[in-house]
């Protein structure tokens, strides 16, 4: 049998084309200890374990997101269609003052007291922090605790390819490209 041929990609992120992992857009929503809203877009979130359950969001330790949950304990995490998700690097580049007007999305008080979310994305959870892990460099993996959970009513309910539709989750992949979820039949 003939080997089959490989390229080395370099060993950073953004410099992956093409890139065979993808990371789900979310916009990450955050409280200062002054009780400041912050809208942040992330793209490195994981489920973490089954027991809790647990998540896990790289950050960095330069981030106000991090600052953020460091100091309060607790973020949400709304999670955009591919459509609103598109709009994640203009968010990132906005003025912080500025993200939510420029994400379009209208952030909405939790009524069980956590950190607020965006009404528009069809679903969100709300997390307490779990545990910091430093990793290389600045880097860190931020583990929370998901304490609530929630999709519209509209999505639950409705048949799994359907429901998978109104989801419409957007994937980052290298700079400048983003995909959806295809489910396969």
């Amino acid at each position: 049998m003939a080997a089959v041929p490989f390229i080395d990609l370099p060993l950073d992120k953004w410099r992956w084309h093409p890139s065979p992992l993808a990371g789900q857009v979310v916009y990450a929503l955050t409280c200062s200890a002054e009780g400041e809203l912050d809208v942040a877009p992330k793209s490195w979130i994981q489920m973490a374990g089954f027991g809790g359950p647990l998540l896990s969001l790289g950050c960095s330790r330069r981030h106000r997101t991090r600052d953020n949950i460091v100091s309060t304990g607790r973020f949400t995490l709304s999670f955009p269609t591919i459509e609103q998700a598109r709009l994640a690097r203009a968010v990132a580049d906005a003025p912080r003052d500025e993200r939510v007007a420029v994400s379009g999305l209208s952030p909405e008080e939790s009524t069980s007291g956590g950190v607020a979310h965006l009404r528009e994305c069809p679903a969100y959870c709300e997390c307490e922090l779990y545990r910091e892990v430093a990793l290389e460099g600045d880097e860190v993996l931020v583990l929370g605790r998901i304490t609530r959970l929630a999709v519209h009513d509209g999505v639950v309910g409705a048949p799994t390819r359907e429901a998978y539709a109104l989801l419409a989750p957007g994937f980052f992949l290298e700079p400048g490209v983003m995909t959806g979820l295809a489910p396969a039949d």
